[in-house]
């Protein structure tokens, strides 16, 4: 291969990450601010806009029993699920952004998705919030999917990656399919 065709073939595979990090902060726009934590200003990371794939409203779980401190609990177990899934949304883009750049393997940032997805999964009590959950998470995972396909017919990724990308997406797939049984149930 020629020092040319290498050289556009880098600047296509380039193009095409921005495109994923890109698709990335757009889903992130939704995201409700106000459930983002307040954080001291000198602990504030300027990146793009955390990818919040689910944009889908958490419904507040109202707890069996009339103990306040049961309420209080339900409240703060729900706030803290927030938090964690608010700092595993600037995970997953901050990693987007690392792995376009070659800094951090694929397997990191799959496992940020996998992360991100148990947090949403444990955020959404009612099953078709789940479901619209995962589908716009998933968009983005294809989207990854596509890009390290591309990555490999290029030769700037093993086969492997691709493989494992694909592994994620099945997950997400079965995730939802599990979750669209429990929608349907609930008819």
């Amino acid at each position: 291969m020629s020092l040319f065709k290498l050289c556009c073939n880098f600047a296509a595979l380039t193009l095409l990450f921005g495109f994923v990090a890109a698709a990335h902060g757009r889903l992130s726009q939704r995201a409700d601010s106000a459930d983002q934590p307040a954080l001291p200003r000198i602990c504030k990371i300027k990146t793009a806009p955390s990818a919040d794939c689910y944009s889908v409203k958490a419904k507040q779980v109202e707890p069996k029993g009339s103990a306040s401190e049961g309420s209080d609990k339900a409240i703060e177990l729900k706030a803290l699920v927030k938090q964690q899934r608010n700092s595993l949304n600037n995970v997953v883009s901050l990693l987007t952004t690392y792995y376009s750049e070659g800094k951090v393997d694929l397997s990191r940032l799959l496992q940020a998705h996998r992360d991100l997805l148990r947090a949403n999964l444990q955020l959404y009590d009612d099953p078709k919030d789940r479901v619209e959950a995962i589908k716009e998470c998933m968009k983005t995972v294809k989207v990854l999917v596509s890009a390290i396909e591309e990555k490999v017919k290029l030769n700037f990724a093993r086969g492997v990656d691709e493989l494992e990308a694909k592994v994620v997406l099945r997950e997400f797939e079965i995730e939802l399919l599990r979750a669209e049984i429990q929608a349907n149930r609930g008819k």
